[in-house]
């Protein structure tokens, strides 16, 4: 069969290690195949089977599954994404987490709970364990070792595209890339649909395969790598009729620590590109800002930062030079005004040249605190600044009501 997409053999290596190494830098996606032996091609047909009897569950019931964190519970179709329904599972790894997702749609006998939320458990912890193995050798494929993502929770997505005559051609998914450092896609073995578009810009359809799964890098594998990997943008369209149904697993950022390329693969040749980042800042700016085509990463950008705090600092320094022109100016102008003037007939000249000197001085003491006066209004003014930044943050992170939620999240 050919593929569209480079296909990497987990079995093969480090025969495969150039080839995973060329797809992950020019088309961050490609396919894998002999993964058997930690995700068994029965679990994957067994998690299909659960998948479509939940995905048959009355709407109201549907709705118990709410975010954990934005974006990750049930979504049903709406004007941003009008072929697309889906259920989320933050933390997949987690039997607890399984447990209260189970419990919570656990709305039939026909659903068999208990087995229900045994093959839930089973899979979730194999798709885990296998993302693991992959972000190893991604990170030996750079030169790391001891390379661990276990800090990292996962998050899969089940997702539902009623393709119908009348919306072939229509996008499912618009164009995104993923909010995880890697994405396991088990597609549907029938219909396809996705679309990923290599660095080069050239879109490209992916066709199903069935007994492979497809990996897709995200933004987060973009600023690990330090620009070397590529965050693939992709989409879902609509090319033939029929229900399609996948199953996405999300290799989502660190809880508590930051997301930050490892020292190792900083160099003069290639400087930090972005600047360490909580998960959560990252998520939030991309959900909440519909940012889907990695431009939830520009804040972040080194370059970004960096004139920021040049404008912040450029800006002080213009108001405290034209405020000091000013005050020298102000001063000159009053000691020529102390200058011309005339002793009275009654005071002596001694006298009265101290009396300038002493009105000089008072000129001078005036300027003087009017300069620090407003050296302590800049400073003020720059404390404000902070915390109207902290604001306008605080209010994009404000659901845009024409929105709908931003950051893609299924495949």
């Amino acid at each position: 069969m050919a593929y569209s997409i480079p296909v990497i053999d987990l079995q093969d290596f480090p025969g495969n290690m150039k080839k995973l190494m060329k797809a992950s830098e020019e088309w961050g996606c490609f396919r894998i195949v002999n993964f058997e032996s930690i995700l068994p091609k029965s679990l994957m047909d067994e998690m299909r089977a659960v998948v479509i009897s939940l995905l048959e569950l009355p709407y109201e019931i549907k709705q118990r599954n709410v975010d954990v964190i934005e974006g990750s519970g049930y979504r049903f179709p709406d004007r941003i994404n009008p072929i697309h329904e889906g259920f989320g599972l933050y933390d997949a790894a987690s039997s607890e987490a399984v447990n209260a997702f189970c419990a919570l749609l656990n709305a039939t006998p026909q659903q068999r709970t208990v087995t229900v939320r045994e093959i839930i458990t089973r899979y979730g912890r194999a798709v885990y364990e296998l993302s693991m193995a992959i972000g190893r050798k991604l990170g030996e494929g750079l030169g790391l070792t001891d390379v661990s993502f276990k800090k990292w929770p996962s998050q899969f997505r089940i997702n539902k595209y009623p393709f119908t005559p009348e919306n072939i051609d229509s996008d499912g998914l618009r164009p995104h890339t993923d909010n995880s450092f890697l994405t396991i896609l088990q597609e549907d073995e029938q219909f396809g649909g996705l679309e990923v578009m290599q660095r080069s810009g050239k879109l490209v359809q992916v066709e199903p395969c069935p007994g492979t799964l497809i990996i897709n890098l995200g933004d987060l594998a973009q600023v690990w790598s330090n620009g070397r990997f590529y965050n693939v943008k992709h989409r879902v369209s609509s090319k033939q009729a029929g229900i399609r149904i996948t199953i996405a697993t999300f290799l989502l950022g660190p809880r508590e620590e930051a997301v930050e390329a490892p020292s190792e693969l900083v160099t003069s040749d290639n400087p930090r590109r972005y600047v360490p980042f909580k998960f959560e800042d990252y998520w939030k700016s991309k959900f909440y800002k519909c940012l889907d085509d990695g431009e939830a990463l520009n804040p972040f950008r080194i370059e970004s930062a960096e004139i920021v705090e040049m404008v912040v600092v450029l800006g002080a320094r213009m108001v405290k030079m034209v405020v000091g022109l000013f005050d020298d100016l102000e001063q000159n102008i009053h000691l020529r005004e102390i200058s011309k003037q005339q002793s009275p007939q009654d005071v002596s000249p001694e006298l009265f040249s101290v009396l300038q000197d002493v009105k000089k001085a008072m000129v001078s003491f005036q300027i003087h605190e009017q300069r620090r006066d407003a050296a302590q209004l800049i400073e003020v003014d720059r404390i404000f600044q902070v915390f109207d930044g902290l604001v306008q943050k605080a209010s994009a992170l404000v659901k845009h009501p024409d929105c709908g939620g931003g950051g893609e999240i299924g495949i």
